[in-house]
């Protein structure tokens, strides 16, 4: 018997990437081997209190939980819930959060998923901290790597700001989704050549 967790939609395990705000999961029972129906699962930290740590919620709105139980059908049908990260850690060690999928009944475990929490940092607040001026560091190699790439795509990220879609990102309703859209491809390329960098705020 195991469990396969997918978060935000991918199940690539180099892509279980969440931050502070609960992101969407899935868990599901594999190879239940006739166990009762349903079987209560526990999902936790790995190592509670080292490294990394991780929050679960039921539904979005709900307090933030550092273990949840869950009731898994034996067909393989998923279970909705929602992961963050706990906000107050560095986004310094790659995969150093990992969440662990325990049965209720007995503890045995049923699946390890490591998982990547990053944190978008005040900008203001980076300096004078060894730790958030080397997560500032780490976006600005990012950020001059993807700028001297050669293939122009700073460039275009620029221009797409500017030209053609001009009108649609400022003059209608569209502005706040479109920003949205446009800060999360630019942090996705940049965690193309970084995976620990995470676009500043302010």
């Amino acid at each position: 018997m195991n469990t396969v967790i997918t978060i935000n939609g991918n199940t690539g395990s180099d892509e279980n990437y969440v931050t502070w705000s609960p992101s969407p999961a899935r868990i599901q029972l594999m190879n239940a081997g006739g166990a009762a129906n349903p079987v209560r699962v526990r999902l936790r930290n790995q190592n509670a209190g080292q490294g990394r740590q991780l929050s679960f919620f039921l539904q979005r709105t709900d307090a933030a939980s550092d273990e949840l139980e869950l009731d898994l059908p034996t067909d393989g049908n998923p279970v909705d819930f929602f992961v963050a990260g706990k906000y107050d850690q560095d986004n310094m060690t790659h995969y150093d959060a990992s969440m662990e999928v325990v049965a209720a009944d007995g503890g045995n475990t049923l699946s390890v998923t490591p998982v990547f929490v990053r944190v978008r940092r005040n900008a203001n607040t980076l300096s004078g901290n060894p730790l958030l001026e080397s997560e500032r560091d780490l976006f600005l190699s990012a950020l001059a790597t993807l700028n001297n790439s050669g293939n122009g795509l700073y460039e275009q990220f620029r221009d797409m700001h500017l030209q053609n879609s001009l009108d649609e990102a400022h003059g209608f309703s569209g502005f706040l989704p479109w920003h949205r859209a446009y800060l999360l491809d630019l942090e996705r390329e940049l965690q193309k050549i970084e995976p620990r960098a995470a676009l500043h705020y302010w």
